[in-house]
């Protein structure tokens, strides 16, 4: 099932965003918190208006990074449901689906095209993030 699969990703990669997120508040400055403090702002004022959006460029990478793990997700979909993704192919990746290609059907050249059009979707995909997170940048 679907849902098993997100808790196992879940599961795999929760540590490793807790720790880029953890570095990431490590090294905000602490002026802006107490000036939002001395201004009077509540904890959930501080948090939402001064801490998330000086760690939002942490948040992009992170999600950058999930992104692009999550798009190329093989070895788990593989142990889990087997080839092709189960049997509605209700877990088919691009890569799952390349493999099909591969070593069912013997498409060879279909399978590369496909690999070749995937990278190509993520480096315009991680390219626009860092056009989008360099405009938000003073």
């Amino acid at each position: 099932m679907l849902p098993t699969l997100v808790l196992i990703d879940m599961w795999q990669w929760t540590p490793m965003m807790t720790l880029l997120l953890l570095a990431g508040l490590s090294t905000l400055p602490e002026e802006p918190e107490e000036a939002a403090l001395i201004d009077g702002a509540s904890g959930w004022q501080r948090f939402r208006l001064v801490t998330v959006p000086m760690l939002m460029p942490v948040i992009v990478t992170a999600l950058v990074l999930r992104s692009v793990d999550a798009l190329k997700t093989f070895d788990l979909i593989y142990a889990t449901k087997g080839p092709g993704g189960g049997s509605s192919n209700e877990a088919e990746t691009l890569n799952v689906y390349a493999y099909g290609l591969t070593f069912d059907y013997q498409e060879y050249g279909l399978a590369a095209s496909v690999l070749v059009l995937f990278t190509v979707l993520i480096v315009l995909i991680v390219l626009a993030l860092r056009r989008r997170s360099a405009k938000d940048q003073p």
